[in-house]
């Protein structure tokens, strides 16, 4: 006859079975000891802690919770409870058990970790950093803590601080792949992207199937424009991973940099399926649809993104920015104004609502929002710094020396060059700076001291300040822009010559730009298709093709036509000047050269895409910048044949006119 197992052997031999895996059979034994004594200690806390290893993190709570309530001084207890209240994502409760155990037991370094992790889980990251350092410091070789205290470092965007954790884990142990994926994180996020690079490879090199680390590392070839390799790195991510949906997101946004916006598409929608709350895959495809001139489908993308996604800015902006494709104000408006209530000092918004006010005529406000176009990623490349203060309109300037700069297109630049005028009529020496194309326009202007190229060393000033912003200081508003008729004008000798290649006149002479350059931010709604308008051009004018550069698509047909070209023989723009002033009207899409033709007081027949830029304003059929411009506008999306219909009758009626004059003389 066997001995009877006295309570504290029979719970050893449970603890046994629990320690070889064989948690059923130890959990009945723990629940028969507690069935014969429900205040037994022992056995609550072993059933507690094997029911949460076993995932039931709700009975765990209440096992471990009944434990406390005979013995709370027990530091292992606590610390217990507060990992399965963690499990079950109740991090604050976890907190208040993590330091019960703290202050029975303040040198246990796993204490103060999982601490560490409930509050950083709850946004208490400051109280997770402390935890963090002071689990270090009872454990310095504790990596994990290093690695959670970067993150934790990283979140409140003390990213140098955040590195050097990262790299103490790594120094303790050189193969702690999730070590270095974050410190690539970090180095991404200062734009150290070579580093970024670097780190990921070697977290892929140590754990090959990594891939959060292929990912991330696609997102860097991405922003370093290596986009056929991070094509690859999303491509491995998915092959381990089928069901990434962030690999998938993001392989679309490469593909859309890759102008396979259709292909980008059904990535977008298999990251969607694989993630129904995936808010940044649903504002990528609104992305794509508005790239595809699907702008009420784009619109509905982007709500399900800011739905998923609560203060979502991006999605607020790329809203807004669809809205002004189909040129509904009110409601670009109202996404933009969303996003500034979410962020006062978003950017994208604030330049987004800037463009809107101008684009209204309400220059006031618009001038001082649009100065937020150098807070923008885009815009850094044209920001200058220099020793000298920015003029701001309030230190008088009779008799210091100004450098005005040029800062963003060329046609930007024609259109604001007229400001410098109004500067030396402050008694100033003024000093511009522009791209090398438009030296030669601007020589010999008697309002310019001294014009330099962009690029070449720069004279002594006193005070500078870019062009656009010169309406800003200058209080500019629609009824005081500064419009003379004309403020450019073309050489003698180069019109002289022109004139020549040009041969005899018999009719009116049409100067045509129908595309821009395809580097053109905005080139889509700058393009027209030759083949298009060429069925509406009269056969009583002579047509001059005023482009230096002529699309493959178009230059067959352009060779099939009579309209003259010269192409590369336009060296820069007082050549192109010159022919303007050579024609009876200048026919032109949304370029420099129509800008140009304004300014030299050329008649000017701008074609303007159904959503305008601010330029040229709203509704109006004339321009306040330029007198000679009558503008054209598109009364429906990506539908130009009712704009050369109307261009067509005109041409006819300045034939007429022409014809008129000659008789009359």
């Amino acid at each position: 006859m066997h001995k009877k197992l006295e309570s504290t052997d029979y719970l050893h031999f449970g603890l046994t079975l629990h320690q070889q895996g064989q948690y059923q059979e130890a959990e009945k034994i723990y629940t028969n000891a507690i069935n014969e004594n429900p205040n037994n200690f022992n056995a609550l806390q072993l059933l507690g802690t094997l029911l949460a290893q076993n995932g039931e993190f709700d009975r765990s709570i209440d096992v471990l919770a009944k434990a406390l309530e005979i013995n709370p001084k027990n530091a292992a207890v606590n610390f217990n409870l507060g990992n399965a209240l963690a499990a079950s994502k109740r991090y604050d409760e976890a907190t208040i058990s993590y330091k019960s155990a703290i202050e029975i037991n303040s040198e246990n370094a796993d204490y103060y970790f999982n601490a560490g992790f409930a509050m950083q889980a709850t946004r208490k990251i400051e109280e997770a950093i402390e935890h963090y350092k002071k689990a270090i410091k009872l454990n310095p070789k504790y990596t994990e803590a290093y690695l959670n205290c970067g993150i934790a470092l990283q979140s409140e965007n003390r990213i140098q601080e955040a590195i050097i954790y990262y790299q103490s884990a790594i120094a303790i142990k050189p193969n702690f792949a999730q070590a270095y994926s974050s410190c690539g994180n970090a180095y991404q996020e200062l734009k150290r992207f070579e580093e970024a690079l670097l780190c990921y490879q070697h977290a892929i090199d140590i754990q090959p199937d990594y891939a959060e680390a292929l990912v991330k590392r696609g997102d860097v070839q991405q922003r370093l424009g290596n986009l056929v390799e991070a094509l690859e790195s999303y491509e491995h991510a998915i092959e381990i991973e089928p069901a990434n949906a962030e690999a998938f997101s993001n392989c679309g946004v490469a593909l859309q940099r890759m102008a396979k916006v259709e292909e980008a598409l059904i990535f977008y929608d298999r990251a969607i399926s694989l993630s129904h709350d995936y808010a940044e895959a649903y504002s990528n495809r609104g992305n794509a649809l508005k790239e595809l001139s699907r702008f009420q489908e784009a619109i509905a993308s982007y709500n399900k993104a800011i739905e998923l996604k609560a203060g979502y800015l991006e999605a607020y902006c790329n809203r807004a920015n669809t809205y002004l494709e189909l040129n509904q104000i009110t409601e670009a408006l109202e996404s933009y104004n969303r996003a500034i209530e979410i962020n006062p000092n978003h950017p994208e918004a604030n330049y987004g609502k800037a463009t809107i006010l101008l684009l209204q005529g309400k220059y006031k406000k618009g001038w001082e929002l649009y100065e937020s176009r150098w807070d923008r990623e885009v815009m850094r490349s044209y920001r200058k710094s220099f020793e000298q203060p920015s003029w701001l309109g309030i230190k008088i300037i009779k008799n210091k020396t100004i450098l005005l700069y040029s800062e963003q297109g060329l046609g930007d630049t024609i259109q604001f060059f007229r400001y410098a005028k109004l500067v030396k009529e402050l008694g100033a020496t003024v000093i511009i700076e522009v791209p090398k194309v438009l030296v030669g326009l601007f020589h010999g202007i008697d309002y310019i001291d001294r014009i330099i190229e962009k690029g070449q060393r720069l004279p002594s000033f006193d005070y500078q300040i870019p062009l656009m912003s010169l309406p800003l200081v200058l209080r500019t508003e629609i009824d005081n822009i500064p419009a003379p008729s004309k403020y450019l004008y073309s050489d003698d000798i180069k019109r002289k010559e022109w004139n020549e290649r040009l041969k005899l006149k018999n009719k009116p002479r049409v100067g045509l730009v129908w595309s821009t350059s395809t580097v053109n931010q905005n080139s889509k709604n700058r393009t027209l298709k030759l083949s298009e308008l060429i069925p509406f051009l009269p056969d009583c004018c002579d047509y001059v093709c005023l482009q230096k550069e002529v699309k493959d698509a178009d230059k067959a047909i352009l060779e099939s036509t009579s309209i003259k070209y010269f192409l590369n023989d336009i060296k820069d723009f007082t050549d192109t000047a010159a022919l303007c002033d050579l024609m009876d009207v200048v026919i032109s899409i949304d370029t420099s050269v129509a800008h140009l033709a304004g300014a030299l007081g050329k008649p000017a027949w701008v074609l303007l895409p159904f959503a305008p830029e601010w330029r040229w304003l709203l509704e109006r059929s004339d321009s306040p910048w330029y007198n000679s411009v009558k503008l054209y506008r598109q009364d429906v999306p990506m539908q130009w044949e009712t704009v050369f219909t109307k261009i067509s009758g005109d041409l006819q009626d300045l034939y007429e006119n022409i014809i008129k004059i000659k008789v009359l003389k």
